[in-house]
C-alpha cells in the first residue's frame, strides 16, 4: 500500500464540504488531478490524461501532486484568465510558502484588493484518502498543515 508521503492521495468527504463552502460551490463540474477510484466530479482527468495539457472550464478542483505544485498554479492562473473558469479550488500543503512558485503565483495575490484568488490556511492536519484504502477508517495525515487557494 502506498504512503502518504507519494502524491497519491485523496480528498475526503469532510474536507472537500470545507473547501466547497470556502468557494461558495455546491458541485465541482472537473476534477482536473484525479483518478477512476477517487474523484470528486463526474469529469475528471487522470495521470495518463495529464491535466496539466487539457483544458479546464467550469467549477474546476484540483488536489495537485505535491511533489510538483509550481505548474498547477500557473495552469490555474492560465485558465482563471481564459474565461472559462466559474470558481476554482486548489488544496495544497501549507508548508510550502517560502519557495518560488508561492513567492511568484500566490503571495503577489494574497489579500490583494481586487485579486480573484482567496487564501485559507486550514486549521489542524487534515486526513487524505489512500491508494487502495479509499473506505477505510484509517487514513493518512501528513506531518503538516494545508492551505486551500480559490479563485472566484
Amino acid at each position: 500500500m502506498a504512503d502518504i508521503d507519494t502524491d497519491e492521495r485523496y480528498t475526503l468527504g469532510p474536507v472537500l464540504a470545507r473547501c466547497s463552502s470556502l468557494a461558495g460551490v455546491a458541485a465541482w463540474d472537473l476534477d482536473v488531478a484525479a483518478c477512476a477510484d477517487a474523484h470528486v466530479a463526474c469529469r475528471y482527468y487522470t495521470k495518463t490524461d495529464n491535466g496539466l495539457l487539457l483544458p479546464w472550464a467550469g467549477r474546476v478542483w484540483c488536489n495537485p501532486p505535491w511533489s510538483n505544485i509550481g505548474p498547477w498554479v500557473e495552469k490555474a492562473w492560465g485558465e482563471w484568465h481564459s474565461g472559462h473558469i466559474e470558481a476554482l479550488g486548489m488544496l495544497l500543503p501549507a508548508t510550502r510558502t517560502d519557495i518560488a512558485w508561492w513567492q511568484d503565483l500566490v503571495e503577489p495575490q494574497r489579500d490583494t484588493p481586487g485579486s480573484p484568488l482567496h487564501v485559507c490556511f486550514l486549521p489542524g492536519r487534515i486526513q487524505y484518502g489512500k491508494p487502495g484504502d479509499l473506505l477505510a477508517a484509517h487514513q493518512g495525515t501528513p506531518a503538516f498543515g494545508s492551505v486551500f487557494l480559490w479563485w472566484a
